[in-house]
């Protein structure tokens, strides 16, 4: 179990086991642009309301306007229900439009090559829901 230490606060806490989780988009970090590039973290939580033992921990990937760019957008927009011929101007468009939907994420551990003990949690799959809506009103995770 890794730890972390700020000051004179300890956190132990547990690697999110492999599985598919129910999530929505909580937030996502400002669009910055790096070598004409645009770059962003997407921060997912786990959903209290269907998953009772890792219901409110985030899980989050990054997305860059290069690399895996189509999977991760088309991927995200299938899930949360998108239309295939949106077309949005800007990553910050796209990613206003998907926070707070709900969707399922795949998550598998990749190896960690400075620490074998301590994997990356890592998305690798989105699906639609079927348990509906989450309003973000309220506590993170009210069904509505």
């Amino acid at each position: 179990m890794p730890l972390i230490k700020v000051g004179a606060v300890e956190k132990n806490y547990d690697v999110l086991p492999e599985g598919k989780y129910e999530v929505f988009v909580d937030k996502f970090d400002d669009v910055q642009v790096v070598d004409g590039i645009e770059v962003s973290r997407i921060m997912f939580t786990i959903r209290k309301d269907v998953d009772s033992v890792n219901g409110g921990r985030k899980v989050f990937t990054n997305i860059k306007s290069s690399d895996n760019f189509a999977w991760l957008v088309n991927g995200l927009s299938k899930a949360v229900g998108i239309p295939v011929d949106s077309a949005y101007e800007t990553l910050s468009d796209f990613l206003n439009d998907i926070k707070g939907k709900t969707l399922v994420v795949k998550v598998r551990h990749k190896p960690n090559p400075k620490d074998a003990t301590k994997p990356y949690v890592n998305i690798t799959d989105f699906f639609p829901t079927t348990k509906g809506a989450v309003s973000l009103a309220k506590a993170d995770t009210e069904i509505i």
